[in-house]
């Protein structure tokens, strides 16, 4: 169907908006809102009935709706004071105020403005369109190779497991089954598919069982270029066969997310600063703060608040900028400390209050409540951003790490070890590693702490604590020049780290001093480490 009114026509088959033949850049949500209120247009819709069509009766704060209004009345060129195409009406709800028309079928109109009649896959102006907007990935019906056609239902329920795993990584869209499922069986061109489903990426992949094997082959391509994002092979045992299939459902999703965030950072960086959005702003700041370093840090700061000036409702900008909050105090590199922890602690719960969905949100939430000492309210947010995501790595790490200072160290290490499993390849692997060391050291078990904390120290991000704390086991197992060889590297990481520093570290008080946190200072002063 297509709608125009003044100067604009909206086209919801092609789920675009137009002006003279030019595409308006708009986020994919605030579209949807437009089409709803031209669909309805001349009728008062309340914000529930908003809420209840956009959001799907999600919890979202009014600044979410307000946001999109704000950005709809910016792109058709209105405002508050004249709403001349969206009409605010105090405590009932929102009106599309301009005339519309429907356009028939036949009627060419939108295709004769200028600038369509030379459009190509390049510069066709969806694809202009989706460039600016939040991505979207389609997942195509695993072939099955099996020989075996009886087979299918197996690789049919990867695919539709794989497509409800993925839509709870809700920072992107995942087209829905029925759209991707009429391309079952056929041989696909993936920039056809990128331009008919109006998707930036398809994931795509085969199921070969032989035997008691199975091997499943998957791939991320962006669709405008063809170039492939990420692609791996799994062999399994079939023993199970609904528990091989949830296995790799998380695998593979888990292992998508990232790499799509990440291919959508190098996409923003490649932007034109002056015609940057939100959302590119969000992702060159995000891509900032994973560099791991302190003024990427700063420097990412500053772009993801850029982001949340423009949209005001932008809740995972919030979310990031709370996760910031959260490396500042990691790293150390936060003063006064208290501040930085209570900013992130205001920046999590804005963008929780956004959206109550958000699952990074309350994973960071999390993370900072036990920096916080309140490890009650670190497993009560850990534990929902799990039930929202259960694939989700980080949440993991965190609630590993909430049940190390809760006095659980065993469950933490079941945790931490769904983490490893779920993201081989995360720029925190030696986060997980020194949480999962640190929960052996409260078993006593100092062999495997010395073994979790060497991996943890082989990343170049690991910190002068975990050199530290390696250095002390060593000594306490006897084995001097590694403890010496740890000590250094500690000194190197951190020049001014002393025994006081460390004990504040392990938050030891005299009360504690028969502890085992206490046996660890007496060995790093063994290992020749300055009281003060």
């Amino acid at each position: 169907m297509r709608y125009k009114f003044t100067e604009y026509i909206l086209d919801t088959d092609k789920f675009e908006l137009t002006r003279s033949g030019e595409a308006v850049r708009l986020e994919p949500q605030a579209l949807e809102l437009l089409v709803l209120l031209v669909r309805e247009n001349g009728r008062v819709l309340s914000r529930d009935e908003i809420n209840q069509e956009i959001w799907k009766g999600r919890v979202v704060s009014d600044a979410a709706l307000s946001s999109r209004i704000k950005m709809l009345r910016q792109a058709l060129g209105d405002d508050g004071q004249r709403q001349h195409t969206i009409r605010t009406l105090s405590k009932k709800g929102f009106r599309f105020v301009a005339d519309v028309e429907t356009l028939d079928p036949g009627d060419e109109r939108s295709v004769q403005e200028p600038g369509y009649a030379a459009a190509t896959e390049h510069d066709n102006p969806r694809f202009r369109d989706l460039s600016d907007s939040r991505p979207s990935v389609a997942v195509l019906p695993f072939a099955n190779l099996s020989g075996d056609t009886e087979q299918t239902y197996f690789s049919d329920g990867i695919t539709e497991d794989i497509i409800t795993a993925l839509s709870k990584f809700r920072w992107f869209f995942v087209v829905s089954r029925n759209s991707t499922f009429v391309y079952k069986g056929k041989a696909v061109d993936i920039k056809q598919v990128g331009r008919e489903l109006g998707v930036r990426y398809v994931l795509e992949g085969s199921v070969r069982k032989s035997g008691n094997r199975v091997r499943i082959s998957a791939q991320l391509i962006e669709t405008r270029t063809g170039i492939h994002v990420w692609a791996e092979r799994f062999d399994r045992q079939l023993d199970d066969m609904f528990e091989l299939q949830d296995e790799i459902t998380s695998t593979i999703a888990a292992a998508v997310e990232p790499e799509l965030a990440g291919s959508e950072r190098h996409r923003a960086m490649r932007q034109p600063t002056e015609n940057l959005g939100a959302w590119d702003y969000f992702h060159r700041g995000v891509a900032e703060l994973w560099r791991q370093e302190h003024d990427s840090l700063m420097a990412g700061i500053k772009l993801i608040r850029k982001a949340t000036t423009l949209d005001p409702g932008f809740g995972q900008a919030y979310g990031y900028l709370a996760f910031a909050a959260f490396c500042k105090l990691v790293y150390e590199w936060a003063e006064p400390a208290d501040d930085v922890l209570r900013q992130g602690l205001e920046d999590a719960a804005k963008a929780v209050a956004i959206d109550q969905r958000d699952y990074f949100a309350f994973h960071v939430l999390g993370r900072l409540q036990t920096f916080a000492g309140g490890h009650r309210a670190a497993l009560s947010a850990l534990e929902t951003c799990l039930e929202i995501n259960p694939n989700f790595a980080l949440g993991y790490v965190g609630l590993g790490e909430a049940h190390v200072y809760a006095g659980n160290p065993t469950r933490a290490i079941e945790y931490l070890d769904t983490a490893i499993q779920l993201s081989p390849n995360d720029p925190f692997k030696w986060d997980m590693y020194h949480y999962r060391a640190s929960a052996y050291i409260r078993l006593d078990d100092f062999d495997q702490a010395i073994e979790n904390f060497e991996k943890a120290c082989e990343f170049p991000t690991a910190q002068y604590v975990t050199f530290a704390t390696l250095a002390a086991l060593y000594v306490i197992q006897g084995r001097a020049k590694e403890g010496a060889w740890a000590l250094e590297n500690s000194q190197r990481l951190e020049p001014k780290v002393t025994v006081n520093t460390m004990k504040k570290v392990y938050g030891v008080t005299e009360e504690k001093s028969g502890s085992r946190s206490q046996r660890l200072l007496d060995a790093l002063r063994a290992a020749g480490m300055p009281e003060e």
